[in-house]
């Protein structure tokens, strides 16, 4: 339990400001200062798009609204009050109001509410979400115990750090050909639960997929990379992002397509998909 050494807390500043106050605001009062020259965040449509289908009371929680000249201004939860907008069950929405004179103030707030904020990191959101049962993690849980692997600090099993990339693989139903692939090719690297690796393999297989219209085997995969250590082709990889500004993903997948051309006259494939994003 942390506690504060003694005579600390009496040497510690106390000016917490004006207390905010709890309103229900009607959402189409709410403006947003996101112009050319405001202060907010740009929205994010695609995060909107994907919780439309998923609102609740709970995770929406209360807006951050700044009143000031008796206009109401977000400070914090613009996604969620235009995600609200969208809805038309809803009307109003729950807020804690802070006033502020001028707009160099309300500024400053959104500064403080934004900059001292700790957000869950990716491991501490797989904790969450197994403890809520959430079937995706769990199913993508079972499939790494079932090939010896894990997410999060044991000593006992090989540990991944990218949980959102071994969902999205799961998702696509990959996950376990990648596994396979990586514990059949480098046994004993420490590089292949790098998520730039286990998820670069992924889309190598998706890229494969779009190429010859079939999935590849764990053994046909093995065949040519298992004469690769695993080393030079992340190096490649990175190599790759950073010459195309692309992701460490995209990076690895490209380092993989170059070696399976390799020597070959047929059945290559192409190095860049002009029908998807590099990021």
């Amino acid at each position: 339990m942390f506690q504060l050494q003694e005579n600390e807390d009496s040497a510690l500043p106390f000016d917490p400001g004006a207390r905010p106050v709890f309103r229900w605001i009607n959402k189409n009062l709410l403006r947003v200062d996101n112009g050319a020259k405001g202060y907010q965040r740009q929205k994010s449509a695609k995060w909107i798009r994907r919780m439309l289908s998923k609102f609740k009371w709970a995770p929406f929680g209360a807006v951050l609204v700044s009143e000031r000249g008796g206009v109401f201004y977000v400070m914090d939860a613009q996604n969620r009050v235009e995600l609200a907008k969208l809805i038309p069950q809803i009307t109003d929405v729950p807020c804690l109001v802070y006033r502020h004179s001028t707009r160099q103030e309300e500024a400053r707030t959104f500064n403080m509410i934004n900059k001292d904020r700790r957000n869950l990191k990716p491991l501490e959101n797989w904790k969450s979400d197994m403890a809520a049962r959430e079937p995706l993690t769990l199913s993508t849980n079972s499939c790494l115990l079932a090939h010896g692997f894990s997410v999060g600090p044991k000593s006992d099993i090989l540990v991944f750090k990218c949980p959102e990339d071994l969902k999205e693989l799961q998702a696509g139903g990959r996950l376990g050909v990648v596994l396979k692939f990586l514990t059949n090719t480098w046994p004993d690297d420490a590089l292949r639960t790098k998520s730039c690796v286990v998820s670069g393999i992924g889309r190598f297989i998706g890229r494969f997929n779009s190429t010859f219209e079939r999935e590849p085997s764990v053994d046909e995969l093995h065949a040519v990379f298992s004469k690769h250590s695993l080393l030079p082709l992340y190096q490649r990889g990175r190599n790759f992002a950073y010459a195309d500004d692309s992701s460490g993903r995209e990076g690895f997948c490209r380092a993989m397509i170059e070696k399976w051309n390799t020597g070959r006259r047929t059945t290559r494939m192409p190095l860049h998909d002009a029908t998807a994003a590099v990021h």
